[in-house]
């Protein structure tokens, strides 16, 4: 590998001079370094903070009065919006100064976002991943700017017409469909690639996000539970790969919710799923299921289907199928509440026979025995219990 006289590898000398600083996007670059070596440096100092080193000199404190170093950010901020509006326009390496210290107020900023968003202190908490998912963001975004893309197709050209703002528009809808979606980066990204945009807007909205709500639930039950499963197979293992790489590089974001008797990251007496972070707040005695996070909120005594989390609510001395999770309410002499000297079934919980019903767990309505839209994941059985209504 060749050298240049500054120590710099030849080819990295060649690509600045030309698409940085002859494409007049030095600021650009200021910018970018500037917010990557403040949140670098400022995750090491937190962690050093939270290790108890010694050395280090550790938190601002003006008496008693905790800095957050988003105040110093905004400071950098507001010093650099002055100086940058103060540089002329034709002098780009003087305005690449104040693009640098801009940055780094950004980058302090951004790296306590979420304290911002929910006005308390959830740095080390679940919620706290949110000021990380932001700087990931702005890096994203500006390093995309800065390699020439251009978002929503503007490629640099000056002439505008019909066709440009029709571009355009279409483009900014699809995006604000994918964002409702909850395709928060296929949305980002696709700002400046179109196509993934398209992909984003017509494949199906992620369960818990705004477009879910709206228009899958009662209306289109078959919609959200494939949307559901999709979430598990292809998001979770992503999800499970970011929060590695998060961590590595900022730290376990563990601690305890900063209100009393609540988990990590959600309300009191909410239940989540940890591996896709959705949050439900089921009544008391309300049942989840561990692998989709849904939750209900049946009477007392209501049985649960381990593997689909639906329940029910049965009456007094109400029997349970382990496989179903169906509950039936027996008359006396039945295999559940027998007289004295009657047969039981040996399997527990076993329910009467003959009722011919299946009550399907994931879409809420009954069908004879045989196929129902989740016999793929609760088999049917002519021992199951009848419809409870």
């Amino acid at each position: 590998m060749e050298w240049d006289e500054y120590g710099l590898p030849v080819w990295f000398s060649v690509w600045f001079r030309q698409d940085i600083v002859a494409a007049g996007r030095l600021p650009l670059f200021a910018f970018l370094v500037g917010l990557l070596a403040a949140f670098v440096g400022i995750r090491v100092s937190v962690r050093l903070i939270r290790a108890g080193a010694r050395w280090w000199p550790g938190n601002v404190r003006l008496g008693g009065l905790h800095v957050h170093h988003a105040v110093f950010g905004l400071v950098a901020m507001v010093a650099a919006g002055i100086a940058g509006l103060a540089v002329p326009d034709g002098m780009p390496g003087w305005r690449a100064a104040p693009a640098l210290l801009f940055g780094v107020g950004t980058g302090l900023v951004l790296d306590e976002f979420a304290l911002i968003l929910h006005l308390e202190d959830v740095y080390w908490t679940e919620r706290g991943r949110t000021s990380v998912d932001a700087v990931f963001a702005a890096v994203a975004l500006s390093g995309m700017v800065l390699i020439g893309l251009r978002p929503l197709g503007l490629h640099g050209s000056a002439r505008g017409g019909p066709g440009l703002v029709s571009g355009v528009t279409v483009s900014l809808v699809l995006a604000v469909v994918t964002l409702v979606k909850g395709k928060i980066w296929t949305g980002l990204v696709g700002i400046f690639c179109p196509p993934l945009l398209v992909a984003g807007a017509l494949r199906l909205s992620r369960p818990q996000a705004p477009w879910a709500r709206w228009r899958y639930g009662a209306r289109h039950p078959y919609k959200q539970h494939r949307a559901q499963l999709r979430e598990l197979r292809l998001r979770v293992p992503v999800i499970a790969a970011k929060v590695r790489v998060q961590e590595a590089l900022a730290g376990r974001h563990d601690l305890p919710d900063p209100r009393a008797g609540e988990a990590p990251g959600l309300r009191q007496g909410a239940v989540a799923d940890l591996r896709l972070g959705a949050a439900t707040a089921p009544g008391p005695g309300a049942a989840v299921d561990p692998r989709l996070g849904a939750a209900t909120a049946p009477g007392p005594g209501a049985a649960v289907d381990p593997r689909l989390g639906a329940a029910t609510a049965p009456g007094p001395g109400a029997a349970t199928d382990p496989r179903l999770g169906a509950a039936t309410d027996p008359k006396p002499g039945t295999a559940t509440d027998p007289k004295p000297g009657a047969a039981t079934d040996p399997r527990p919980g076993a329910a009467p026979a003959g009722s011919g019903h299946v009550r399907s767990a994931a879409f809420g309505f009954t069908s004879r025995t045989g196929f129902s839209p989740s016999s793929r994941f609760a088999p049917t059985s002519d021992r199951a219990s009848p419809p409870v209504t």
